[in-house]
C-alpha cells in the first residue's frame, strides 16, 4: 500500500471515531448518562452485553484496557450510579447490570438505533458486514502490532549477544 493511501485510511479511521464517539455520546446525553467517560459507557454496554455476571479480568480484556485501576474506577462509578452490581466469587469480582442499568442501557440502545436508522437506514446485513470487516482490520493491525513489538525483541535480543560477544573478546 503506498504511503499516502495508508495515511489516507488513517485519516478516514479517525474522522469515523470521532464522529461515532460524538453520535455515542450525543445518545448517551438523551438516555440520561452523558455525564459518563467514554470508557464507563463501554464498560456499562460490555457488561450489558453479557447474560451472566462478567468476571473483572474479563472486562479489562474486553475494553482493552492495560491499567486495571482505570477499569476499577470506571466500574466503582456505575456502581454507585446503582448501574452495576458486583460480587466476589473466590479471588475475582463479579459485575452485573442492576434493573435500573438495564434499563438505562435499552433507553441507549434504541437512542443509538433511532439516531443511526434516522438518517440513512441501513439494512442489518450492511451493519453485519461492516461489522465483520471492522473486527477483520483490527485483528490485522493487532498482529501487525504484535509483529512489530516480536521484531523489536529479536532486534533486541541480537544486540544484546554481540554486546556479549563483544564483551567476551574483550576480557581474554
Amino acid at each position: 500500500m503506498p504511503l499516502n493511501n495508508v495515511f489516507d485510511f488513517i485519516s478516514a479511521v479517525d474522522r469515523l471515531r470521532r464522529s461515532v464517539d460524538q453520535w455515542m455520546h450525543r445518545c448517551a446525553q438523551m438516555a440520561g448518562i452523558g455525564h459518563l467517560s467514554p470508557l464507563e459507557r463501554k464498560a456499562l454496554v460490555r457488561v450489558g452485553l453479557h447474560e451472566v455476571p462478567v468476571r473483572f479480568s474479563r472486562l479489562c480484556f474486553e475494553l482493552c484496557v492495560t491499567d486495571p485501576h482505570l477499569a476499577t474506577y470506571a466500574l466503582k462509578k456505575l456502581e454507585k450510579l446503582a448501574l452495576l452490581s458486583k460480587h466476589r466469587v473466590g479471588k475475582e469480582t463479579e459485575y452485573a447490570l442492576t434493573a435500573h442499568g438495564v434499563h438505562v442501557l435499552e433507553q441507549y440502545r434504541a437512542l443509538l438505533g433511532d439516531a443511526c436508522n434516522g438518517n440513512r437506514p441501513l439494512p442489518s446485513d450492511q451493519l453485519s458486514q461492516g461489522h465483520r470487516q471492522l473486527l477483520e482490520w483490527g485483528q490485522d493491525f493487532d498482529d501487525a502490532a504484535r509483529h512489530m513489538v516480536l521484531s523489536e525483541l529479536k532486534h533486541d535480543l541480537r544486540r544484546s549477544a554481540d554486546e556479549i560477544a563483544a564483551a567476551g573478546h574483550q576480557i581474554e
